[in-house]
């Protein structure tokens, strides 16, 4: 029996979609995240440029002019040291975010695999059920038919036994009409009066001494009587036996009528009670048909969704193997970076060995200077002891008027840049002190934790790399110094590459309220130091 094709109802899959939404959500959030992270290294990178170029600028201006500029630049690197300190703390702790979330992927990832396989068993074993109901339908439809079958026959066996029992009563009516019991009765009764009429005619003839003759002729009528009284008995037993016959066949045809009326009762039930379980059968097949095509639907989404997670996964692990890369290519230039900051460090010593000799130098000159002063002073108080006013070059005089008015204000500004500068950097290292003891203290607990979980997830390979990726990284926020230098000094391409390392908690914790006033106040305080080191140069 061929069942109608029923449409799917539309399947509740709110936690598949709901996971969904959920990976999703993370993923453009770790994306949103990243490009903050990207954009704030490319920030960083700018203003590190901007410092080597002033810092390049500084080296061209005399050695004099030097002296005033290398405690602002100290104090620039310091600052930049801190900071990048600080975003590398940053740094490792969004790497642990992001490797947490990756974990979670994976989690919901196999989580999803699971249930893909649940349901595709119960897929499965749903339509093996819909097959053993399609044979047993089938056999009950046959077992409907044949029951069908035998009721015609055995209707149409009744209608032929009722009607050669019709037939039979209609002969047996013939027969009761064709002997007519009042004749045969009176036939006996005169055969009786005829039989008691002949013995009293023997009676007499033996009284009255008749002939043997006629005696023996009354005799022979007499046997002939009895002889026909006889068989008209044995007909009238044989006509008894007959309606005895004829009483017991009627009462076998009520019975077996009776018993063929049961018999068709029982048949209607029993075609009743199949018509019912032919009507339940119908009603569960086309409920499993539904529920086939709400699993078909199930499982087509799942698959999708499964494909959709695989491709998630696999984005995540290249992902994380252009992490590692980038990780091997940072520590292959660690080296080289290395050598040019103990070069710079060389260049600086001399630098400052050089500075102090100019410092001697001016030193010399400014006690020179003090003397002829001195010498030129009391000349002109030996020669004008007697006028009231003095005799000075034009030099002097424009020097003076000119130049004494622009120091004073410059020196001014320098001492209160200088003031507020001191009071920025002792409170913002104290914050970022207590920042990077933090810090370093939730990465070596997120590196314990992430230690266990990845060993549980990817084995001791994957285990051992992230522990020489976290040494690394852990070096780099150990010696800010040096990874202030490396960064400042990184090709385009380089920073390129190491903008791929950040991480969206960067955005956060720069855009904190502190620590973006107190950014800007000293950048704008850097900033008026170098403009002022630019114009004492020009």
């Amino acid at each position: 029996m061929e069942s109608k094709p029923f449409p799917s109802t539309r399947r509740d899959d709110t936690p598949y979609r709901a996971n969904r939404r959920v990976a999703d959500s993370a993923k453009a959030r770790a994306e949103n995240e990243l490009s903050d992270a990207r954009k704030t290294v490319q920030d960083l990178a700018l203003k590190i440029e901007e410092a080597n170029s002033r810092a390049k600028r500084m080296q061209q201006i005399p050695v004099k002019q030097h002296e005033d500029v290398e405690d602002s630049r100290y104090a620039q690197v310091m600052k930049e040291i801190e900071n990048l300190k600080q975003e590398l703390g940053k740094l490792k702790l969004d790497m642990k975010h992001v490797l947490k979330e990756k974990r979670h992927a994976d989690n919901t990832f196999k989580a999803s695999s699971s249930k893909s396989s649940t349901l595709s068993s119960a897929v499965e074993r749903i339509k093996k059920e819909i097959e053993e109901l399609d044979e047993e339908q089938v056999l009950v439809e046959i077992a409907r038919i044949e029951a069908v079958k035998e009721l015609e026959s055995i209707e149409a066996q009744r209608n032929k036994e009722a009607s050669n029992y019709k037939t039979q009563l209609e002969i047996v009516k013939k027969k009761v009409k064709e002997i007519d019991q009042q004749s045969v009765t009176q036939d006996l009764q005169l055969t009786l009066y005829n039989v008691n009429s002949l013995e009293n005619e023997l009676a007499r003839a033996k009284e009255t001494n008749s002939t043997p003759d006629s005696l023996y002729t009354i005799i022979q009528e007499l046997e002939a009587g009895k002889t026909e009284l006889a068989n008209i008995q044995r007909e009238g037993f044989n006509f008894m036996t007959s309606m005895d016959v004829i009483r017991n066949e009627l009462n076998h045809v009520r019975e077996q009528r009776a018993r063929l009326e049961k018999e068709e009762e029982k048949r209607d039930l029993t075609v009743q009670t199949l018509n019912s379980k032919i009507l339940k059968g119908k009603a569960k097949l086309e409920s499993i048909t539904a529920t086939t095509e709400r699993a078909n639907s199930i499982a087509s989404n799942l698959s999708t969704t499964v494909e959709q997670l695989r491709a998630e996964a696999e984005t995540v692990k290249k992902e994380r193997e252009l992490i590692i890369q980038e990780t091997e290519n940072i520590k292959l230039e660690i080296p080289e970076t290395e050598s040019e900051i103990d070069l710079l460090e060389h260049r600086l010593e001399a630098a400052m060995e050089e500075l102090k000799a100019v410092k001697s130098s001016e030193f010399t000159a400014l006690e020179n200077l003090k003397d002829l002063i001195d010498s030129t002073v009391r000349a002109r108080e030996s020669t004008s002891s007697n006028k009231p006013t003095i005799t000075i070059s034009k030099f002097e005089y424009e020097y003076l008027t000119g130049k004494a008015g622009g120091a004073e204000v410059i020196a001014d500004k320098k001492v209160a840049a200088a003031q507020a500068w001191v009071a920025a950097l002792k409170a913002n290292e104290k914050e970022i002190v207590m920042k990077i003891q933090m810090a370093k203290n939730e990465i070596r607990e997120l590196g314990i934790e992430i230690e266990e979980e990845e060993g549980r997830t990817y084995g001791t390979d994957s285990v051992r790399r992230r522990r020489s990726v976290d040494g690394e990284l852990y070096k780099l926020v150990a010696s800010p110094r040096r990874s202030m230098y490396k960064i400042g000094s990184m090709t385009p391409g380089k920073r390129a590459r190491s903008q791929k390392l950040l991480s969206p908690a960067t955005r956060q914790a720069i855009k904190s309220a502190s620590f973006s006033k107190k950014r800007e106040k000293m950048t704008s305080n850097l900033a008026k130091l170098l403009d002022e080191n630019d114009e004492m140069g020009e």
